[in-house]
């Protein structure tokens, strides 16, 4: 159960900073392209910074398969750098 457990843990990890790494990325992004279709209106930088904050959940909820996928590969390349992946089998 132990094992599970340290598993469990790493993935955890390795899921929050692909998850990270994906905020960052879709927050840029977005914010980028609300300043680019605002352009020329009146319109506070608060208030874009609002509206990215509100989307980013929803592409975040779009590409949690893919940082799914990602962090999996993360766990697994992780555990073999560090041979903790190499398991004896005993009969």
């Amino acid at each position: 159960m132990t094992l599970h457990f340290y598993f469990a843990k790493r993935f955890f990890i390795s899921f929050l900073i692909v998850a990270f790494a994906f905020l960052v990325l879709i927050f840029m992004i977005d914010f980028i392209e609300h300043l680019r279709s605002f352009r020329g209106q009146d319109v506070a930088f608060v208030e874009i910074l609002e509206l990215v904050a509100l989307n980013v959940p929803s592409s975040l909820h779009q590409t949690l398969p893919l940082m799914m996928i990602l962090c999996s590969i993360m766990l697994f390349l992780g555990l073999s750098k560090s041979n903790e992946f190499a398991v004896s089998y005993r009969h």
